[in-house]
Formats: C-alpha cells, structure tokens, sequence
C-alpha cells in the first residue's frame, strides 16, 4: 500500500564548531541529509550558527510499506565547506514501528517527535 512520510527538520542546538574564522570565532554551516531507501534530499545551510534553524519539510512517496519495514530513515548533520563536507552526527529513525500502529488502527497519520 503506498504511504507518504513526511519529515520535518526544525533546528540543532549545540553543534560542535566545525569551522574557525579569522577572528578566532567558532562556528558551523550546518546542513541535514535525509535519507529513505534510495532516496535522498537536504536542508539548506545555515551559515555561522552552533544553533541552525531550518523549519523545512520533506516528503517521500513510498509505493510499498515493506520499504519502512527495511529500511530506517536516515538523518545526517553536516559541515558545508568549500570542497567537500564534514560529518557531525549521524541518527537513524526506525519506522517499523510506525507499520505495526497502523495495522492495528485506522488513524493512517502517525507522528514520530523528538529532539535526535
């Protein structure tokens, strides 16, 4: 049965500083990478904060619930610079979960929330 997942990236709060700039001040340009199965797509960069704000929603269409039995959402944090990116963090959502609620009910929206 096709389902829709929608994830919604709203802040970081204490990131490591990943970046120091002539002035000795510390920083990170702070981007997330959001995967499920194969696909993927990404927030906006942040520039020159320890604590971004993205407040961005993403949707991903997936045509066979055994999708969300397989595979778990992935979440990556990461640095932007100019050449390539910095990891920061890694989480990964079960969305198993999610499959076994919905067997048991008729409420098709249901809510993963949290700080990860």
């Amino acid at each position: 049965m096709p389902s829709l997942v929608k994830v919604k990236i709203e802040r970081g709060r204490d990131l490591p500083p990943m970046d120091k700039n002539v002035s000795s001040e510390s920083s990170t340009d702070a981007f997330v990478e959001i995967k499920l199965d194969s696909h993927e797509q990404k927030t906006s960069t942040c520039r020159r904060s320890l604590n971004p704000v993205w407040g961005e929603e993403f949707r991903f269409e997936v045509m066979d619930d055994s999708v969300l039995q397989d595979a778990p959402l992935e979440l990556r944090c990461l640095d932007n610079d100019l050449y390539s990116s910095e990891l920061i963090g890694t989480v990964y959502v079960d969305l198993n979960p999610l499959i076994m609620r919905t067997a048991h009910s008729t409420d098709r929206v249901l809510v993963v929330s949290g700080w990860l």
